[in-house]
């Protein structure tokens, strides 16, 4: 038990920390408002879009951040970033269940 949790807690994982980081800019940008966005909270976006652009949302993504970057906000556009959102918080919980699964053997 003692070498399964020292497996467990070995470490950052990869990816984890800037997968959080990139989750709390966009929160950020929700808290303030997408209809306010300051250059701060664009540059948050646009990293988010940035991070995604070789995925399959990456042309949505970047699409949404444009369009919200210029002040306009559609239902279309909040999806496109919900689901980024969603996301990245996937790619952080199946990092996690990967270290657990090692762990655990």
């Amino acid at each position: 038990m003692g070498t399964q949790l020292s497996a467990l807690l070995d470490g950052d994982i990869p990816g984890v920390g800037e997968a959080l980081g990139l989750v709390a800019g966009f929160d950020e940008s929700l808290v303030h408002g997408l209809a306010r966005l300051d250059e701060d909270r664009t540059a948050a976006l646009a990293t988010v879009a940035d991070t995604v652009a070789s995925t399959p949302l990456g042309e949505l993504v970047a699409e949404a951040v444009g369009t919200v970057a210029t002040g306009s906000v559609a239902d279309e556009q909040l999806a496109v970033l919900a689901g980024v959102r969603g996301a990245l918080l996937g790619a952080v919980h199946d990092a996690l269940l990967a270290r657990l699964d090692d762990a655990l053997g």
